[in-house]
C-alpha cells in the first residue's frame, strides 16, 4: 500500500502528518510525539486522504520530506494542502523558500540561501552529505541529524501542536527520584527504551531493565542525608529542558553514580552540575549530565590540586556569586 498509516500517539489521536522517504524509526518516533503518522510514495494528496479518513486525526496537517521527496511536500504547502513542512536535501533548496509559509529546511554542505520569510527557516549542515538524516543512509550523521530533527520538530510543535509542559513533567520525574524514591515511577515517566549517563562516569543505563535496575539498586537508594540542589538557570526548548544547578552533599554514604567504588569520605562538596534532558512527547527519552569529576576528586581529598588546574568548593563559589576574583593568575603572564 502506497499510503498507510503508520504510528499513532499513545494517548489515541493527534495532529496529522505525511512522511515522504522517511525511515520506519523516524515515523515510529513521530508516533511517540504525539502524531498520527502516515507514509506517502509521494502523492501526498492521497496521503492526505488517508488521513482525513482516520478518526484519530485531528487538528492540522503537516509533511516530512527527503531528497526527490522534498518536491511534493513543497508543492503541497505552496497549494495550501498543509499547514507546514521540513525538508531534507531539496534538489533545489532555493524553490522551497519560496511559499513563505511554515517550513524547514535542511541543506547539506555548506551553501544554503536565505530566507526572507520569518516563518521559513534554513539550516545549513557544512560537514553533511545529502542522506545525513536518514539512519542506514552511507552517509548518515547521528549528531547533526539530532540536531536537524529538534529542528523540524520545532516547526510541527510551533504550527501543529501538540503542546507539552517540559518543565512540568522534568519535575514531575525528580520527585520519584527524590520525594518519594520510587523507581518504577521514575521508569513510568520515560519512553519504554530510555536512557541515562552520568557523562564523566560514564554510569546510568541505557535501555528500560539496566535503567531501572541502576535507579532501583543504587541511584535512588543511596544519597547523602543533607543532599540539596540550588538552581543556576533552566532552558526549556522545543524537545530538551538544560538544567543549572549547584549540587551540595556531605559524602557521608555511598554515591556510586558520582564516585564509584570510594568509601564515604565525610568529606563536603559543592559541585556545578548540568543536566540535559530530552523527551518524545510527554516522556522522557535521555539525559546527560555533566560535572567537573576532578573537582569532585579534590573536594573529597582524593587527589591534590597543588601545581594542577583544577579547583575545588570555589568552583561553584564562583558561579554563585559572580563578583568573586577570578582565576586569570594561574595563566602564565598574565600579571
Amino acid at each position: 500500500m502506497s499510503q498507510e498509516i503508520v504510528a499513532l500517539p499513545e494517548k489515541g489521536s493527534g495532529p496529522g502528518i505525511v512522511v515522504v522517504g522517511g525511515t520506519q524509526a523516524l515515523m515510529f518516533q513521530l508516533g511517540e510525539e504525539g502524531y498520527v503518522v502516515c507514509r506517502s510514495d509521494g502523492d501526498v494528496e492521497a496521503a492526505l486522504a488517508v488521513l482525513h479518513a482516520e478518526p484519530r486525526r485531528i487538528g492540522l496537517n503537516g509533511a516530512i520530506g527527503f531528497g526527490a521527496g522534498a518536491g511534493p511536500c513543497v508543492d503541497a504547502l505552496a497549494g495550501g494542502l498543509i499547514d507546514c513542512a521540513a525538508v531534507y536535501d531539496p534538489p533545489d533548496p532555493a524553490v522551497a523558500l519560496t511559499t513563505g509559509r511554515p517550513i524547514v529546511v535542511h541543506v547539506a554542505g555548506p551553501d544554503a540561501p536565505a530566507s526572507n520569510y520569518p516563518v521559513v527557516s534554513v539550516h545549513a549542515y557544512p560537514a553533511c552529505r545529502d542522506g545525513f538524516a536518514l539512519d542506514g543512509d552511507k552517509n548518515f550523521d547521528q549528531p547533526h541529524a539530532d540536531i536537524a530533527y529538534s529542528r523540524t520538530l520545532g516547526v510541527l510543535r510551533r504550527t501543529l501542536g501538540p503542546y507539552f509542559d517540559l518543565s512540568t513533567l522534568w519535575e514531575a520525574h525528580v520527585a520519584f527520584e527524590f520525594t518519594s524514591r520510587d523507581a518504577d515511577g521514575a521508569m513510568a515517566t520515560m519512553v519504554p527504551e530510555p536512557y541515562v549517563n552520568h557523562v564523566p562516569t560514564m554510569i546510568g543505563g541505557y535501555g528500560h531493565e539496566r535503567l531501572r535496575r541502576f535507579y532501583a539498586e543504587h541511584f535512588i537508594p543511596q544519597g547523602p542525608k543533607d543532599r540539596r540542589t540550588i538552581p543556576i538557570s533552566r532552558t526549556v526548548g522545543t524537545d530538551r529542558v538544560v538544567q543549572e544547578q549547584v549540587l551540595c552533599f556531605t559524602h557521608d554514604a555511598p554515591l556510586d553514580w558520582m564516585l564509584p567504588g570510594v568509601p564515604p569520605t565525610g568529606r563536603y562538596i559543592e559541585i556545578p552540575l548540568i543536566a540535559v534532558i530530552t523527551f518524545r512527547g510527554g516522556k522522557l527519552h535521555n539525559e546527560h549530565i555533566y560535572w567537573d569529576q576532578a573537582s569532585v576528586l579534590v573536594q573529597a581529598g582524593l587527589i591534590d590540586p597543588e601545581g594542577l588546574p583544577v579547583n575545588g568548593r570555589e568552583q561553584a563559589a564562583k558561579l554563585l556569586d559572580p563578583g568573586l576574583p577570578d582565576n586569570n593568575d594561574a595563566m602564565p603572564g598574565w600579571r
